[in-house]
């Protein structure tokens, strides 16, 4: 009986080790979608509190500081190398006129994610808009080097030799 089992398909062993296998990635997947789940969830939070774009000034300067960085907190716990929390933050306190408090983010942001230009050229900006000029230039000629054919960072370099 057990050859004919075998001849019909894999033996139970080898079975019960692919169904086995299935098992776990299908947990690991689920664990994963609900660690992502929260951790957006958490992000989403901050983000309604903070968001400068979508709500008026006078009623993001009733915002408590306090509630943002415990939403930011509770954020960063889920996922803390992820740069979207800071960056969320810093956009904030950048317009409070926090401005430091918004340049320490930003160059937290780039120390998680080094090889975005991206985050280095929104940190070149603020430097520069803060005065930090030697910095900010050594931002922006990174991400030159790490985006070559963007023709912004070409422009901003030409612009920042004169």
């Amino acid at each position: 009986q057990q050859k004919t089992e075998e001849a019909k398909g894999f033996p139970p062993a080898v079975k019960w080790g692919f169904n086995g296998g299935c098992l776990l990635f299908g947990i690991a997947a689920m664990v994963l979608a609900w660690n992502t789940l929260s951790f957006d969830s958490s992000l989403a939070v901050l983000n309604d509190m903070t968001d400068y774009r979508m709500i008026p000034a006078d009623q993001l300067a009733l915002v408590k500081r306090s509630d943002a960085e415990d939403a930011f907190r509770a954020a960063c716990a889920k996922k803390p190398d992820s740069p979207f929390p800071y960056l969320t933050l810093s956009d904030f306190l950048m317009a409070r006129g926090e401005s430091e408090e918004a340049l320490a983010l930003s160059k937290k942001v780039v120390e998680l994610d080094p090889e975005s230009s991206g985050y280095r050229i929104r940190l070149y900006r603020m430097l520069r808009h803060l005065g930090y000029r030697t910095e900010a230039l050594q931002q922006l000629k990174r991400a030159a080097e790490l985006f070559p054919m963007n023709p912004d960072y070409q422009e901003l370099l030409k612009q920042e030799a004169q």
